[in-house]
């Protein structure tokens, strides 16, 4: 792969990264959140993730990554909690309203999903100590964001009659 492409290849991935950090405290968005089926994670911050994945995927696969070794018992947490969830849905529970054990499962395994990403995508990304003060400015930063956020929030809370803000 040329390195040209490398290169381009690399700021586009720290860019969704630079985004994916930034909107990370924004999670009360709520016509994004239902829109992901009243999805709890932090829905802007999924999305830019999901584009920097496949950015990730390539330069991954092209310099030869490797998982650090604290990733082990990770891996055997994350295979406790997939098989504790497929022998959950063995187990039987009287009805309740419309609630059913498989739709409980699928929103939690779709919430580990998630984390299982970010945790991985940040585990391999960072290599040396110029990226981890980068990255640490970058959430400094989304810092800011969310502290103008909740201003905002409650500017509109208090002045607009006591109603959430819709956005």
């Amino acid at each position: 792969m040329p390195a040209l492409l490398l290169r381009m290849l690399d700021w586009v991935g720290r860019g969704l990264l630079f985004l994916t950090l930034l909107l990370l405290p924004v999670t009360s968005l709520p016509a994004l959140s239902n829109r992901m089926g009243g999805a709890l994670v932090a829905p802007p911050s999924v999305i830019t993730l999901g584009a920097a994945v496949p950015v990730w995927l390539v330069l991954a696969f092209v310099r030869r990554y490797t998982l650090p070794r604290e990733t082990l018992p990770w891996l055997i947490f994350a295979s406790l909690v997939i098989a504790s969830s497929f022998f959950a849905l063995f187990i039987q529970l009287p009805p309740y309203r419309s609630y059913t054990p498989l739709q409980a499962e699928s929103s939690a395994l779709l919430t580990f999903a998630v984390a299982a990403v970010f945790y991985l995508f940040f585990s391999t990304w960072f290599r040396d100590q110029a990226q981890l003060t980068w990255a640490i400015r970058a959430i400094n930063f989304s810092g800011i964001l969310m502290l103008l956020w909740s201003f905002a929030q409650v500017f509109i809370i208090v002045f607009d009659q006591g109603s959430y803000p819709g956005f």
